[in-house]
């Protein structure tokens, strides 16, 4: 009876060891696909981030340049004083 005993308790403790090992295939696997998902991402990150900086440098995107320099249009501006109409 006790052969009989000893052998349930390997049956069991083998059975437990392949429980185990199919997590731990079960989660190497896990973690090789999010390891291929994060090498997808970052490249796909790295890929939209070129094509902004490319699209940035869009001329219809640059700011305008400003001619600050004063313009002769020919219009006389009176003198600005102490506010008082001149009379």
């Amino acid at each position: 009876m006790a052969e009989k005993t000893r052998k349930t308790a390997q049956e069991k403790a083998q059975e437990a060891l392949d429980v185990a090992e199919r997590k731990v295939t079960t989660f190497t696997e896990k973690r090789d696909k999010a390891k291929a998902d994060l090498e997808t991402a970052i490249a796909s990150l790295e890929v939209a981030e070129r094509n902004r900086d490319y699209v940035k440098q869009h001329p219809a995107l640059q700011p305008l340049e400003v001619d600050e320099s004063p313009v002769d249009d020919g219009i006389v501006k009176p003198p600005t004083g102490d506010g008082s109409l001149g009379f």
